[in-house]
């Protein structure tokens, strides 16, 4: 975006679309949410670039910023819903809308044009380019210094505040133990790498370790870069540990990004391969050995 700003000769505006009922999202998710857009605005105001919140969906935001603009540009989505707000803005918008891949190291199409159906099938697909997207993304500096359009957007100083004003579920409370932020995530990679790394490979999967990574939350709201992960990992010696870190940042999280992209009906009981249908099915009436009230799974009995 800067560097297309640039070659129009044209200020930079930087935008979110702020919705109050994000399917399944409540109040923990847009603490962690809204903090990561804080650090957003102090990080581009720092390169003089405006940031603005804006109330609304995210396409109807952008369809509305696009009336004064010479291009939009704009991240990836593979849900269904998240596909259709990015393919109204590009049909809609009086100015060309460019999409940029984001969320993934390897673009999904070029991965794949079809359905993977398995880790052995998608790993040597992916791994074929992964010397040409693990790049480092230099820094581009705006050189339009004149301010972007003035535009009326939300507060983010007080992050409580407007956390109260969106009506937002509240059942689900704020968990202080994680701060939001491409920052704040920066610090908890570099935290995982230097004290727990060296035995990832044999703790990963053991949760009630500190020794993974913390890197998912950061991932799913877009406030790490699997990219910029994956280069900080790869600094570290050869070892089983950085090859099931790669693989789990890499090959396992974007196979699920291949499944939901290349299968329409990616939520329903039908996607699920036929064989494990067949075993729900014949095991559908089995007996839990052990069975616990609520109150017992709550109080960790």
């Amino acid at each position: 975006a800067v560097h297309r700003a640039n070659e129009l000769g044209r200020p930079l505006l930087v935008a979110f679309g702020l919705m109050d009922d994000y399917p399944e999202a409540n109040r923990r998710h847009y603490h962690f949410m809204l903090q990561g857009l804080a650090d957003v605005e102090a990080a581009l105001a720092k390169r003089d670039i405006t940031f603005v919140v804006l109330r609304g969906h995210p396409d109807d935001v952008a369809l509305r910023l696009a009336k004064d603009a010479s291009l939009v540009v704009c991240d990836r989505g593979y849900l269904r819903h998240q596909r259709e707000w990015r393919e109204r803005v590009g049909q809609e918008a009086p100015c060309a809308v460019v999409q940029v891949e984001s969320d993934v190291v390897v673009p999904v199409e070029l991965v794949s044009d079809h359905q993977e159906h398995a880790a052995r099938t998608i790993r040597p697909k992916i791994t074929r380019h992964l010397d040409r997207f693990l790049v480092d993304l230099p820094k581009a500096t705006p050189k339009t210094r004149t301010p972007a359009p003035e535009v009326e957007g939300e507060d983010l100083s007080d992050v409580d505040a407007l956390l109260d004003s969106l009506g937002l579920d509240d059942e689900v409370p704020v968990v202080p133990l994680f701060v939001g932020g491409t920052t704040a995530g920066q610090t908890v990679l570099k935290n995982f790498l230097a004290d727990h790394f060296d035995v990832y490979a044999d703790h990963r999967n053991q949760p009630q370790t500190s020794d993974v990574s913390h890197m998912s939350k950061y991932l799913h709201f877009g406030q790490l870069s699997p990219v910029w992960i994956a280069l900080e990992a790869s600094r570290k010696p050869a070892s089983e540990n950085r090859d099931d870190f790669l693989e789990e940042l890499i090959i396992r999280r974007e196979l699920p990004m291949n499944f939901v992209y290349y299968q329409a009906r990616y939520d329903a009981y039908s996607s699920l391969p036929e064989f494990a249908r067949k075993t729900l099915s014949e095991h559908e009436d089995d007996l839990r050995e052990h069975r616990y009230t609520r109150a017992q799974l709550e109080d960790a009995e």
